[in-house]
C-alpha cells in the first residue's frame, strides 16, 4: 500500500481515500464531487498513479417514473369542467400538449396525413421557448375536433370561442 505523504504532516493511503469516497458519500450525491476533487489534489502534488487507482463512485441510475391518470379517470376530470376550460383539457389529454401550446393551437396549423392514422397539429409561437414542436393526435379522435373546429379554416381554435 503506497503512502502519500504531505509536508510530512499528513499522510494517508489510497485504501483511505476509497474508504471515504464509499463511505462518507454514500447515499449522497456528493460522490463524484468528492472522488474528482481528491483525483485533482493528488495529481497536483504529482500522485498520478496513485489518482488512476481511486474506486470509482457508484451511483444508481435514476428511475424514471411518470405518474398519469387512468383514461377512466381522464375522462371523469374532462367531464366535470365546462366550455372552452373541458376543451383545453380533452387538448392536453390526448396530446400531451402544455396549457399555452393547446390555446393557441391555430387551425391552419393542423394538418391530416394520408399516410398514417395521425394528425399533426404544429406548434411554433407560443410554444416552451419559442421552439416549433409537433403535436401528434390519432385519427380516431378526428370527429371529436371536428365540432371545436366548427368549418373554419383559419385563427386560434380555442381562443376564438367567446
Amino acid at each position: 500500500m503506497e503512502m502519500v505523504e504531505i509536508y510530512k504532516k499528513l499522510t494517508f493511503t489510497i485504501l483511505d481515500l476509497n474508504t471515504f469516497i464509499t463511505k462518507k458519500t454514500a447515499g449522497s450525491k456528493r460522490g463524484d464531487n468528492a472522488k474528482y476533487a481528491l483525483k485533482n489534489f493528488l495529481m497536483s502534488i504529482g500522485k498520478k498513479n496513485a489518482a488512476d487507482r481511486l474506486k470509482p463512485t457508484k451511483n444508481k441510475p435514476r428511475k424514471k417514473q411518470f405518474p398519469y391518470f387512468e383514461p377512466r379517470i381522464m375522462i371523469k376530470i374532462t367531464n366535470m369542467l365546462k366550455g372552452k376550460y373541458k376543451k383545453i383539457a380533452w387538448i392536453q389529454s390526448h396530446t400531451g400538449a402544455r396549457f399555452r401550446e393547446a390555446v393557441t393551437i391555430k387551425i391552419q396549423d393542423i394538418s391530416i396525413s394520408d399516410k398514417t392514422n395521425l394528425v399533426y397539429i404544429t406548434v411554433s409561437d407560443y410554444a416552451k421557448g419559442n421552439k416549433q414542436r409537433t403535436l401528434y393526435l390519432r385519427k380516431e379522435h378526428l370527429p371529436l375536433l371536428n365540432p371545436v373546429i366548427k368549418g373554419r379554416t383559419f385563427g386560434f381554435l380555442i381562443l376564438a370561442d367567446k
